[in-house]
């Protein structure tokens, strides 16, 4: 019943923020904590990068006991996901220096186009590998069907 509930609650971030990035919703431009404080963008992001690896190791009954080697090789892969979602932020504001995270043109790194260029790769990263590893683990359940029908 808790991981369901967690499961669910996952979902819903996911989506939900989602959506709200999508749209471009004047809500992620907001601060907490006045003027100077964290982007509600940068804190409901934060929120989905960790949620979108849950809503896998929860959601895919073979991720929480695995059988096969490629099981067992995905859930890592979404344990590390997890890991890399809790630190984003710190990871992003540690290249933007800034919880805006705007990147200019200047010659020190942090906070230059060149971190900008990690932090689009690291957003990317996080977003686009739990499609693939999920893609993973269909192309095994097809290969299987197939070799069973022989």
């Amino acid at each position: 019943m808790k991981n369901k509930l967690i499961l669910g609650l996952a979902i819903l971030v996911v989506v939900v923020v989602v959506i709200l990035l999508a749209t471009g919703s004047p809500i992620l431009n907001r601060s907490i904590g006045g003027d100077d404080g964290l982007p509600m963008g940068t804190v409901l992001t934060w929120l989905a990068f960790i949620c979108l690896p849950l809503v896998f190791l929860l959601g895919i009954p073979g991720l929480r006991h695995p059988k096969s080697k490629m099981q067992k090789w995905v859930r890592k892969a979404f344990g590390v996901l997890f890991g890399l979602g809790l630190l984003w932020g710190l990871i992003s504001y540690g290249l933007a220096a800034n919880w805006n995270f705007n990147f200019t043109r200047q010659e020190a790194f942090r906070g230059s186009a060149r971190a900008g260029v990690l932090f689009w790769y690291l957003n990317y990263f996080l977003a686009i590998v739990p499609i693939m590893l999920v893609s993973f683990l269909g192309l095994e359940a097809i290969l299987k069907k197939l070799r069973r029908s022989k």
